[in-house]
């Protein structure tokens, strides 16, 4: 269910009613919508009729009495309340071709400022973003956009793909020509369309692509009235606020204990923004107040909240955002009036929300500023990885080529300490004594000299030693022969006494 106030002041609103889930729609279900007036809540005080129930209604920015909506079928279909109401309530003026119109439901409508009010935008499941002008109700629509967001794969790298769209937020103020549009895949896409012969329309930002998304389609995104810059997102169980120029959220709720199904900011203050959950609690946090737990909670209904919103009169400072529409699973509606303390602004509050959230700002962009540096010095590396793997394998081979070289030369210095060692040893012995020192320093000069002149030495010495022995025998013959002769002298003169006596004798 969507409905939306009404913008001369909160005194109507419109209600629209559908089913999303795929083939769980009810046979018989009414396709109406209806319009309540505030001070008669018992009955319906208008009563739209469409083609298909409708996902998506708004009123005009500059005629209050022009509504404009899309259906679940995906064509658009424009209410003009001035026509007299017939008995199955009022039809609509302008239905788009079906074949002209979205593949999958409408799950966004918003009317763009333009100079006739008659320009508006959708976008849908298909994964398209179209912009139309109720003037020219039988032809296609005057530009479209196909969703994409970067993902990794393909040649390059990255390829783009499809994305569903779930919800646009589109603020004047915030700029005439920019979109945001939250998808299924949890993103949000800034589009930016140009108002120039060639009408271009671009993507000019991604958000959560790389971090912060959100882990299921995104059911409600609006930027802060106070504060432009900063837009907030609702999906899977948290709600997150992000700045424009960042692509990861600065801000993030925990997670709560249900799925939340819509969300919105309050119009009069800038730090509280109000959530819808599915079990049928309604909750509001107040940063102004706390920022880590949840401010108020409110059980609205028992069936699960599908829409909230704050209606807010443009140009009204006194209780602006007093009243609160909820919407639930069973189509009813319940309207709510905040407390003082909820909706009117304590004095110094935007200067604290907004030193809040710029700190929070600063502190996110110095994070995705070093995550970048770090990005482009893993890529250059990766760039020059061939030439690394290069200067590696020589560096390799130049430590290798020095450890060897050193290990000679240290073996070098070991040989040569040894044989200085040896050295040292002999030059001591060689002091030790000087006669033997002297022969040992001419011990290889002159040995083989000595040598010879030993042996000629022998030579003459055995020479001589026989010449020598030789004489001396002569001489002990010669020697003998004297003794020899006197003994024989002897020996004859004892004959001749011995005859001289035997002569005597005989005499």
């Amino acid at each position: 269910d969507v409905y939306k106030r009404q913008p001369e002041g909160p005194s109507k609103l419109t209600v629209a009613y559908s089913v999303m889930r795929f083939q769980q729609m009810p046979d018989k279900m009414p396709f109406q919508s209806y319009i309540w007036d505030l001070n008669s809540p018992n009955v319906p005080e208008k009563e739209l009729h469409a083609p298909s129930p409708v996902t998506s209604i708004a009123y005009n920015l500059k005629v209050f009495d022009i509504i404009g909506g899309g259906c679940y079928n995906g064509v658009v279909a424009i209410w003009d309340l001035r026509n007299r109401e017939k008995q199955h309530g009022i039809q609509p003026v302008i239905v788009a071709p079906v074949e002209k119109g979205h593949h999958d439901p409408v799950t966004d409508f918003v009317w763009v400022s333009s100079k006739t009010g008659s320009e508006f935008a959708t976008c849908s499941t298909d994964g398209r973003i179209c912009w139309w002008d109720m003037r020219k109700p039988n032809e296609e629509c005057l530009d479209s956009l196909v969703l994409t967001e970067n993902i990794m794969g393909g040649t390059d790298g990255k390829t783009d793909r499809v994305v569903g769209g779930t919800c646009i937020e589109y603020m004047l103020d915030a700029g005439p020509m920019k979109y945001l549009v939250g998808t299924e895949q949890g993103s949000v896409l800034s589009v930016n369309k140009r108002q120039k012969k060639d009408k271009s329309v671009e993507i000019s930002q991604r958000y959560g692509i790389e971090t912060g998304r959100h882990f299921g389609p995104v059911t409600a995104l609006y930027r802060n009235p106070l504060n432009y810059k900063y837009f907030l997102s609702v999906g899977d169980w948290t709600a997150k606020i992000w700045h424009e120029e960042l692509k990861s959220p600065i801000i993030r709720t925990r997670y709560h204990p249900s799925h939340i199904m819509d969300g919105c900011w309050s119009p009069s203050r800038q730090g509280v923004f109000f959530i819808a959950r599915r079990d049928g609690w309604l909750d509001v946090w107040d940063y102004y107040y706390r920022q880590n737990e949840i401010a108020f909670s409110h059980k609205v209904s028992d069936s699960a909240l599908t829409s909230v919103k704050i209606f807010a009169q443009p140009g009204v400072v006194q209780n602006n955002g007093r009243l609160v529409a909820v919407g639930d699973q069973d189509g009813t509606v319940t309207l709510l009036e905040l407390c003082d303390s909820l909706y009117r602004a304590p004095e110094n509050e935007k200067d604290v929300i907004s030193e809040m959230f710029d700190r929070e700002y600063r502190k996110e962009k110095m994070l995705e500023q070093q995550k970048k540096a770090s990005e482009a010095q893993k890529k250059q590396v990766k760039e020059n990885a061939p030439n690394l793997a290069q200067e590696t394998k020589k560096q390799e081979l130049l430590k290798k080529t020095e450890e060897n070289f050193w290990s000679q030369v240290g073996n070098m210095q070991q040989n040569g300490e040894e044989e200085q060692g040896e050295n040292n040893e002999d030059q001591n012995s060689d002091h030790e004594g000087d006669g033997d020192g002297e022969l040992n320093g001419h011990q290889e000069n002159g040995s083989q000299k000595q040598h010879h002149q030993n042996l000629d030495g022998d030579e003459d010495n055995t020479e001589k030693q026989d010449q020598g022995f030789n004489e001396s025998q002569g001489q002990d013959k010669d020697e003998k022969k004297p003794d020899e002769k006197n003994d024989g002298d002897e020996n004859q003169n004892q004959k001749d006494k011995k005859e001289g006596q035997d002569d005597k004798e005989e005499n």
